[in-house]
């Protein structure tokens, strides 16, 4: 179901030397998470994270050092434009679970 959200909100087409607009979706649960594994982004491109959660714990993106909390029945958003290339881990804090990565080509 996650993987049918993602593709309606991705933007048309991939990565590619104009900047785009990128939206993702998550859910964290007790014991699962929805949302793709991988986000493939080039340098310059917009990125928006949106999280549900069913738990309260901190969640961060390594790299760029942007950090949400994250509670149950509020929606938590990252928002930022992709300047650093690599790859660069989402994970919670509370809950040692690594949520997503971050891939930024250039």
């Amino acid at each position: 179901m996650m993987a049918g959200l993602w593709w309606g909100l991705r933007p048309a087409g991939e990565p590619g030397t104009n900047p785009t607009a990128w939206q993702f979706s998550y859910h964290v649960g007790e014991a699962t998470i929805t949302g793709p594994a991988v986000l493939k982004v080039r340098r310059g491109d917009r990125v928006h994270i949106a999280f549900t959660s069913d738990i309260v714990d901190d969640l961060h993106l390594h790299g760029y050092e942007r950090e949400v909390l994250l509670l149950p029945r509020f929606t938590a958003e990252l928002e930022f434009r992709a300047e650093l290339t690599g790859r660069f881990p989402l994970e919670l804090h509370r809950d040692p679970r690594t949520i997503a990565t971050l891939e930024v080509y250039p």
